[in-house]
């Protein structure tokens, strides 16, 4: 089933594979001693400046909306159909703003140049501190918010209720083949149902939208109160994972990004370049493009 969490890793996987232009280049630049042309070179800088930043953007996004869906409660009643309609457009937003914060060099702020890996903006310019300044944003959001979210995500209780959900499903009482949101084993037969557990704290602030969803699935599918528990209880379970996962997928692009937004400022304030340093920010930056896959 298609998630909110699950578009905008999608969307993510989209603009990983337009870097592999960036690193066409970079290898063309490591085995021929040719200049490249500057349609070129601009080119592959404009589409590796708009993957960086549309990454990190993103890496926002997701922290921000798993934030938010775990501390208000009314996301729960939400339509599923209308809140992925609203991340469909803050996704395209997010391509629109980056596009246009990759054009204005094309507009006279800045410029594209050739550099030992590859092209990227020149340092001297002042528009490298607008682009230091639209990370900080998204490294200062993912920062304040990633600090409750660790703990809600990786140390609360519902850490330890995921791996006893999953093992519920692991043991047969929740399978691929039974029907939506019925379990193949006995009540009695089945271990401590961590259902109430599971939903403890959008039954406190929200016990009527809880007990109408629960009601809702019930009288749908005809089956007992227990079906409709075990569909909720493996949709809450999934969906806490996605945000579990999601977040340390937003950290580590963030962070990879880190060496080379470090790099720009301080070459462009102090003129210092390091073209070894500069090589690995770069490698590193195509490594937050990997990522994606993994997770």
């Amino acid at each position: 089933n298609k998630t909110t969490i699950s578009m905008i890793v999608t969307s993510l996987s989209i603009d990983d594979l337009i870097s592999i232009v960036p690193v066409i280049i970079f290898m063309l630049t490591q085995w021929s001693s040719d200049v490249l042309p500057q349609p070129l070179c601009t080119t592959s800088a404009l589409i590796y400046l708009f993957q960086g930043i549309s990454s990190n953007l993103k890496g926002s996004l997701i922290v921000s909306y798993s934030f938010y869906s775990i501390n208000k409660t009314e996301t729960i009643s939400c339509s599923a159909s209308k809140r992925r309609v609203s991340m469909v457009w803050a996704i395209l937003s997010i391509w629109i703003v980056s596009l246009l914060i990759c054009i204005l060099p094309l507009c006279g702020w800045g410029k594209y140049v050739p550099t030992s890996w590859g092209c990227f903006i020149d340092c001297a310019s002042s528009y490298i501190l607008f682009l230091f300044i639209v990370y900080s944003l998204c490294f200062c959001l993912l920062t304040v918010l990633s600090v409750p979210l660790t703990y809600q995500l990786l140390c609360s209780d519902e850490q330890q209720l995921l791996h006893i959900n999953y093992q519920e499903i692991s043991r047969g009482y929740i399978t691929p083949g039974t029907p939506a949101g019925c379990s193949t084993a006995t009540p009695s037969l089945s271990p401590v149902d961590p259902v109430d557990k599971t939903l403890k704290h959008f039954q406190n602030a929200c016990p009527s939208s809880e007990a109408d969803l629960r009601k809702g699935v019930a009288e749908s599918s005809g089956l007992e109160p227990r079906c409709g528990s075990s569909a909720q209880s493996r949709s809450f379970t999934v969906g806490f994972a996605q945000k579990r996962f999601s977040l340390i997928l937003a950290l580590t692009k963030v962070i990879l990004w880190l060496p080379m937004m470090i790099q720009m400022v301080v070459q462009h304030i102090t003129g210092f370049q390091s073209l070894s340093f500069e090589t690995l920010s770069f490698l590193l930056t195509l490594l937050a493009a990997t990522v994606t896959p993994v997770f």
